[in-house]
């Protein structure tokens, strides 16, 4: 419900944002792939890597002439892991979801005509879960509250395509701290993406 509200209060604003710039300022489309590096204290040693594929899909809406944009953007993010059991005790498989939603703001700089400092920052409205299974046993399913957090970043674009496109790199970081008993820590982390970005007009 909270999504729909969100997701109902961006498509509102955006025929005022795109109509209200002179010049007009276009609105984007980007996708992203990329690593993310999640917080949580025992990942390593439960997924034996310290980070995995992140993918993100997301538009933003211009507010101002200078290029600032409210940003929306969804992210997916899986790890699977298997661990051996010692003699006695069964092998067991784990998988870690994350999902985030980021709605908050991006101001970009440009330094050169093509060349752009993206900064961003806002909420993040996430849901995560984990599924540990011993071989041979019953699958246990832990999953936290949807929460909302906040996330925080900086980037760098390149225009291309005479300004219809952009390539872009960027690192952020997500906070989502947990106080639950079976799932208790940081279950934020850094991702560190590239991606292309469509310009609609």
């Amino acid at each position: 419900m909270k999504i729909s509200i969100i997701v109902l209060a961006f498509l509102l604003v955006f025929p005022a944002a795109a109509s209200a710039q002179n010049p007009p300022i276009p609105p984007f489309y980007q996708m992203s792939g990329g690593l993310f590096h999640p917080a949580q204290q025992d990942f390593n040693a439960k997924y034996h890597a310290s980070s995995d594929l992140v993918w993100s899909s997301g538009m933003g809406l211009p507010l101002s002439a200078d290029f600032l944009y409210l940003v929306a953007e969804l992210s997916w993010f899986r790890a699977k892991g298997f661990t051996p059991g010692a003699p006695g005790t069964p092998d067991t498989s784990a998988e870690l979801r994350h999902n985030f939603m980021h709605v908050g703001l991006m101001n970009k700089y440009f330094v050169a005509p093509a060349l752009a400092v993206r900064f961003q920052g806002g909420m993040n409205y996430n849901s995560i879960e984990e599924k540990v299974t011993p071989a041979g046993g019953t699958e246990m399913k832990r999953r936290l509250p949807r929460k909302i957090g906040f996330y925080g970043g900086i980037g760098f674009e390149n225009l291309i395509a005479g300004g219809r496109m952009s390539v872009f790199a960027e690192a952020i970081y997500d906070y989502r701290r947990s106080v639950d008993a079976a799932m208790y820590g940081d279950f934020g982390g850094v991702r560190v993406v590239a991606g292309l970005a469509v310009y609609w007009f």
